[in-house]
């Protein structure tokens, strides 16, 4: 019988063939796509984690008000502590050492956090209510403890409206809740690289030495809005001219 060669079989004849340089290279530029999509996707899931925890944490500060009113006659803390204010602050420090009994963990023998340096980021000696994007603007703990104007990330409103003092309050005294003109309207607290929010000008004063720009409040720390704590409890995320609307500058 007469030799017969093997017939000769292609590539196609499998069903499959090798890739071309320009398919390999646009199945990676595919994957690159399909890659930074996820990462910008992941990104706006943490940035909305924060916010949320943000929110959170100012109407656990709202609930610390209220108990803090409750066992002081009805008056709220003071912004910062000065023993020569009309009615100071009783424990020497500003607000946020004022409230820590019902609001932060963590805190000294006194039932209170012992200063604004005591502030420190989830996991650290001291756990505080901060706001977490805020503390993410600081590459370690003492670039936080180190800023000129130390906070939680939270300032308290510095203009409350109160009548017969208004935006002309100053920052030692205590004032009753109950003279709160419009409780839902006045914002008590709010993200801000001061502890403090004072607005002296008909718009958002800029300064260069604090992380966000600031010298009082953090009107954009969340994208395009920032979070606002409310005299009744309620929160609300305000663009930098709402914010205004509702935060009248000091007479």
């Amino acid at each position: 019988m007469p030799h017969i060669p093997p017939k000769a079989v292609s590539t196609a004849d499998y069903g499959s063939r090798a890739f071309t340089l320009v398919e390999l290279l646009t199945v990676i530029a595919i994957v690159a796509v399909l890659a930074s999509l996820a990462l910008v996707g992941l990104g706006s899931i943490r940035n909305s984690a924060r916010n949320t925890k943000c929110t959170s944490n100012l109407r656990e500060i709202g609930t610390a008000f209220q108990l803090y009113a409750a066992d002081n006659r009805g008056v709220y803390p003071a912004l910062r502590g000065n023993a020569s204010g009309i009615n100071p602050n009783p424990s020497g420090g500003n607000w946020m050492r004022e409230i820590s009994p019902y609001v932060f963990r963590d805190v000294n023998a006194s039932g209170q956090v012992a200063s604004t340096a005591d502030i420190k980021r989830t996991g650290e000696t001291t756990n505080v209510i901060h706001c977490p994007s805020y503390d993410l603007l600081f590459p370690t703990i003492g670039d936080l403890v180190a800023t000129p104007y130390q906070t939680s990330g939270y300032g308290m409103n510095a203009c409350l409206n109160i009548p017969g003092v208004g935006g002309s309050m100053t920052y030692d005294n205590r004032y009753k809740a109950a003279s709160l003109s419009y409780p839902s309207r006045t914002v008590l607290v709010g993200d801000s690289v001061n502890y403090h929010i004072d607005v002296q000008t008909p718009k958002w004063t800029t300064v260069t030495n604090t992380v966000e720009g600031y010298y009082t409040g953090a009107p954009t720390r969340h994208g395009s809005t920032a979070n606002y704590l409310f005299a009744d409890g309620h929160v609300n995320a305000l663009t930098p001219d709402a914010a205004l609307a509702v935060l009248p500058p000091r007479k």
